[in-house]
Parts: structure tokens; C-alpha cells; sequence
């Protein structure tokens, strides 16, 4: 069984994987030793509403992803919600908020800045989409403690017969009684690009506003094949309508492709590994120092490519991965001029 304490301690020798199965998870749990904190990420895609006000967090008791959260969840877990923890502009569904601002949600869901954060979701993508997001916001924000997410999410816990609550108790409320004292140490462009660091001409001349061929990115396009070749379209319809459906030099990392279709956990290294050789690079030569830019439509699968990169390969390549938050769909509504390959 779960133990449902507040927040759980971990040996200082024991370091979580990035990856964590069920059973890993309960084991880190019962260990009593370094805060384990659990982020439940349900999360229903809507429009904000009325009521939302840039950098206030009351969340709505009726919201459908609360209630996705109340309908189950492993005890002990709190509500991460993605809508509450970013910010609508006029080109992203989910900008980042300045670090004070972050600290101030992450501080009322009652973390503290050692705590080693696990995030887990449920829906397609074997929960991960959600998750991932999640994760690489503390990462943007540069959390001291560990990071991990529950591969496989919600479902894969439930398929080994972990118990689920839907009951709260005072450590699973929207916002803890105690405040946490969880602070940023960046901002997050540490992790993430801009749509002007993209399209801005490099120092050096060898790349201009078109993106193409630059010594600078090597960009990595996280959308299913279909969107990424032109067959399906998933761009804004009420936007201009680009000429071709990806950026010129991007290479296709499907995030279909991330999920192993009998587990619904993340694919191995060794998977992950053929799925990019295949997609014609080497992200492992260290010869080459391009920054990682992983982008979808809206940075969610973005997150998710950059999160499985980050737990195969981090200690590789951690340094270089970046996601862009506003992707293709803000792409679209600044320059659509620039999604001219098919």
C-alpha cells in the first residue's frame, strides 16, 4: 500500500530516475527519506474563462479538469493545472509566466524547493502530454529538486492494481493550507525559445529570419507525420493559411512515435534512439553543438518529445534542449510566410 503522508523523505544516496513505473514510485514513497510530491496533471483542454485574470490562481470547483482530478487519483497528490499555472497571449494557450509570478502557484500546491516533484496524467499519449508539460515548466524554472514523471501515467498505475482515491483530504486541496517555499532559480528561457531567438538573423550571419539552415537550431518537430508532410492540417483556420506545413530544415520526431503502443509507456533509449536516426540526425555527436528545439502546435507535444529526450539522453544532451512555446500555430498568426516546406 501508498502511504499518504504529506510529503515523503528519500536517502540522500537514492536518486529517482527520471522515469519512474508504479512499482519505483511506491518504493520511493515508503522510503520516508527526500520529499517525494506527487502532481496530478488532469487536464481538459477549454477556452479560459471570463473570470481568468492574468497571475490570479482561484480555480473553479467546477472546472472539468478538477473534476477529472476528483473522479481518481493516487493519494496524496495534488492538482496541477495547467491552465492556472500559464497564461493566455495573444499567440500562445500557454506562455510561461514570469518566475515571481510561477513561484506563487507552485508555492500554494504547497512545494518546497527540495522536494523531488513526480507528475503523472491519464488520457492519450499514455498520460504523458500533460505531464510532460508540466515537468519541463519546473525544469524551465530551474527546480533544485529532482523531477520525475510516472511513465505510463494514471492507467499504467491502475493496470497494477495501485489504488486510486477520489476523496480529499487537507494535503490534497486546490491550494494547501501551508504555503510551500518553493522558488525559481531561472526564468524560463533558460529552457525555452522565443519566436524572436527563432527568427532572429544569428550573430554571426549564417542564418536569417527565414530559419533556414541555421548553424544555430536544429529544430525538431514533434507534430504526427501526417501534419508534419501536409496530408492533415491542424493549423487556424481563421489565421492566414500557410504555403507549406513545416519550417524549412525542421525534422519530423513524432510524437506518435513516443508512446509504445502495448505498454502506453514512453519507448526505450534504444527505440527513441532508431526513431531519430531515421529522421536523419544524430543528436548524440558531440561534435555538434546546435540547441535542440523541439516545437509541435502549441508546445504541448513540443514538451513531451523534449521530456523523453531529457530523461534518455539528459546527461547527453540535457544542456542543449529547448521547447518553443508558441510553435507552429503562433508561427502561423506572426509570419506565416516561414512554414513554406512540405
Amino acid at each position: 500500500m501508498v502511504e499518504s503522508h504529506q510529503s515523503h523523505k528519500m536517502p540522500l544516496g537514492l536518486r529517482l530516475s527520471k522515469l519512474l513505473t508504479p512499482a519505483a514510485l511506491v518504493e520511493a514513497i515508503n522510503k520516508a527519506s527526500v520529499n517525494v510530491r506527487l502532481l496530478d496533471c488532469a487536464f481538459v483542454p477549454k477556452a479560459r474563462p471570463p473570470s481568468y485574470k492574468f497571475g490570479h490562481f482561484e480555480a473553479d470547483p467546477n472546472d472539468e479538469s478538477r473534476q477529472a482530478f476528483l473522479s481518481a487519483h493516487v493519494s496524496g497528490a495534488v492538482h496541477f493545472n495547467l491552465a492556472l499555472a500559464t497564461h493566455a497571449t495573444d499567440y500562445e494557450k500557454f506562455a510561461h509566466y514570469p518566475a515571481e509570478i510561477f513561484e506563487e502557484y507552485a508555492q500554494l500546491l504547497g512545494l518546497n524547493s527540495d522536494d523531488h516533484l513526480v507528475f503523472y496524467g491519464r488520457g492519450p499519449f499514455g498520460g504523458m502530454l500533460f505531464a510532460s508539460r508540466a515537468y519541463w515548466l519546473f525544469k524551465s524554472y530551474g527546480h533544485a529538486g529532482g523531477l520525475s514523471v510516472l511513465d505510463g501515467g494514471l492507467a499504467a498505475w491502475e493496470e497494477q492494481q495501485m489504488p486510486v482515491v477520489s476523496t480529499v483530504n487537507a494535503h490534497e486541496a486546490v491550494f494547501v493550507a501551508k504555503k510551500g517555499n518553493w522558488r525559481a532559480k531561472t526564468e524560463p528561457s533558460a529552457k525555452t525559445v522565443s519566436f524572436e531567438q527563432l527568427t532572429a538573423a544569428a550573430d554571426d550571419g549564417t542564418c536569417t529570419r527565414s530559419v533556414d539552415n541555421c548553424a544555430k537550431w536544429l529544430l525538431l518537430d514533434a507534430r504526427p507525420r501526417p501534419q508534419f508532410e501536409g496530408l492533415q492540417n491542424a493549423f487556424d483556420p481563421s489565421k492566414q493559411m500557410p504555403t507549406g506545413s513545416h519550417l524549412p530544415g525542421a525534422v519530423n520526431v513524432p510524437s506518435t512515435e513516443l508512446i509504445d503502443a502495448e505498454s502506453g509507456q514512453f519507448v526505450s533509449a534504444e527505440q527513441l534512439q532508431d526513431l531519430v536516426v531515421k529522421s536523419g540526425i544524430n543528436l548524440l555527436d558531440e561534435k555538434d553543438d546546435k540547441i535542440l528545439v523541439s516545437l509541435c502546435n502549441s508546445g504541448i507535444q513540443a514538451s513531451m518529445l523534449a521530456t523523453v529526450l531529457d530523461a534518455h539522453f539528459g546527461p547527453q544532451i540535457g544542456h542543449k534542449l529547448r521547447v518553443y512555446t508558441g510553435s507552429m500555430l503562433e508561427v502561423q498568426a506572426r509570419a506565416p510566410e516561414l512554414i513554406s516546406e512540405k
